[in-house]
């Protein structure tokens, strides 16, 4: 039976989904993610998610030279 993402987080021990709303600034997400210690953010708007803000788009817009201060 193939793997599913409840598999891989049972393994990680963490069941845990941190979200924030797309109104958050590139510096507060950057700051859950940093103090949860996770890579991925589940951007939500109530129930609906929305998408994902990974490190990955924070790396990209800090070496685009973004404003992180005023980014949305």
């Amino acid at each position: 039976m193939p793997a599913t993402a409840r598999d891989l987080l049972a393994q990680k021990n963490s069941a845990v989904v941190y979200t924030c709303a797309p109104e958050a600034s590139v510096v507060e997400a950057s700051r859950t993610l940093r103090e949860r210690k996770v890579g991925c953010l589940v951007v939500t708007d109530g129930e609906q998610v929305l998408g994902l803000l990974s490190e990955r788009e924070v790396t990209r817009a800090v070496a685009d030279g973004l404003d992180l201060a005023s980014a949305q």
